[in-house]
């Protein structure tokens, strides 16, 4: 009996009010997360398929991290490192005639790179970099079969498939690489030994970066990339008329 007066007594658990400022922080709360989730899907719709999106932005900021506000940068380019550690900053010069001394002096212990001068606007960098790319895969004999990603950035755009004398065989071989190939991104070409040729079928223009002082743009900083070195033995021209150096020793 006992038990049951005691069970009838006992008082119920107390149900506190609720602060309507608690509503009011969950409310905003809410709102937040949704502007939130609604950012991620504009920023998801924005980029698409570029799925290579973050890797663009790390190019753009390694090449802005090498490019001078005045002056030029003594640069080491490898196409062969991943995005992000393509470029390492080696000397700067405030003349174009002690920048082109330096780079020749780095270039007679370039191993594996290209040794580059950069200028002041990133735009004309890219352009000398894009240049270089297609240097290091220009063969001085033969035929290179490359794969070309436009989706990279410059400077990881172009992979080395395989090296053959013959166009025939190059040519087969090409082929069975575009019926295996299942990017939309990737095209698969041949590279000869004239590197004007390479030049025009990645897109890439000769004379790219030549333009006026006016604009604040170092008009002459694709003379002094004249001479690039790709740790090959093999030197190039960068200037308007660009041909293969004859006295060097191939690939």
């Amino acid at each position: 009996m006992s038990a049951a007066n005691e069970s009838k007594d006992s008082s119920m658990p107390v149900v506190k009010g609720k602060d309507p400022h608690n509503y009011r922080k969950v409310g905003y709360s809410m709102i937040v997360i949704s502007v939130s989730l609604v950012l991620i899907g504009l920023l998801v719709w924005a980029i698409g398929d570029n799925y290579h999106f973050a890797s663009n932005i790390m190019a753009a900021q390694e090449v802005d991290a090498m490019t001078p506000k005045q002056g030029y940068d003594i640069v080491s380019f490898d196409y062969t490192q991943p995005v992000g550690a393509k470029l390492k900053l080696l000397d700067y010069a405030s003349s174009i005639d002690d920048a082109k001394k330096l780079q020749d002096k780095y270039m007679q212990n370039a191993e594996a790179s290209q040794i580059l001068i950069f200028g002041n606007a990133p735009d004309q960098n890219v352009d000398v970099m894009a240049q270089a790319e297609v240097t290091a895969l220009t063969p001085i004999g033969g035929y290179n079969v490359i794969l070309f990603n436009h989706a990279l950035p410059v400077g990881s755009k172009l992979t080395m498939g395989k090296h053959d004398d013959s166009l025939v065989n190059a040519t087969k071989y090409k082929q069975d690489q575009e019926e295996q190939n299942k990017d939309k991104d990737v095209s698969v070409i041949i590279f000869s030994s004239s590197y004007g040729d390479n030049l025009k079928i990645v897109g890439v223009n000769q004379t790219a970066g030549t333009t006026t002082s006016a604009t604040g743009i170092n008009s002459d900083q694709l003379a002094v990339n004249a001479n690039v070195n790709n740790g090959t033995s093999k030197t190039v021209s960068l200037s308007e008329k660009i041909e293969i150096n004859a006295s060097n020793s191939g690939k």
